[in-house]
């Protein structure tokens, strides 16, 4: 399938909301501070990591993503990516994992992913090159694999 990515702009604000709640209850993300640093995050031009909107072939909004420089590991990381049911299975991610990678140079990338419930995901990263590294990290409710690419 087909896919259109744009830059999140204020407007878009309610479908992340709805996006990202529905990935908490799914357990793919923990953090909900998330959702009170949105417009925070859209208006800073990429200054705190870019929100994109993920569109399928007829222009339907079908996900997010967030992504950014993780100044503390110095690299590059995809910290999110929701796609709502209805659109998964159409390489939709996939696809913007690869957008993304294109606009990388000479660095590396990583993403976490938590090992209970993000399994498609997992196998979606590694088919795309991603490595496990050997370390994972924990928190109370999570356990993340730590997955990286050079590019």
């Amino acid at each position: 399938m087909d896919i259109k990515i744009e830059n999140a702009m204020l407007e878009d604000i309610k479908f992340i909301e709805h996006c990202f709640y529905l990935g908490f209850k799914e357990k793919h993300f923990y953090n909900i501070n998330f959702i009170d640093k949105l417009e925070i995050i859209i208006k800073s031009n990429g200054l705190f990591g870019k929100i994109f909107i993920i569109k399928d072939n007829i222009n339907t909004k079908a996900g997010f993503a967030f992504c950014g420089i993780n100044k503390r590991l110095n690299t590059y990381e995809i910290n999110m990516i929701y796609i709502l049911k209805e659109f998964r299975n159409k390489k939709l991610a996939k696809n913007f994992i690869k957008y993304y990678e294109k606009l990388i140079f000479n660095n590396k990338i990583i993403v976490r992913c938590d090992i209970n419930y993000s399994k498609q995901a997992i196998e979606i990263f590694k088919h795309l090159g991603y490595q496990k590294l050997s370390k994972k990290e924990k928190t109370n409710q999570y356990e993340f694999m730590i997955l990286e690419k050079f590019i």
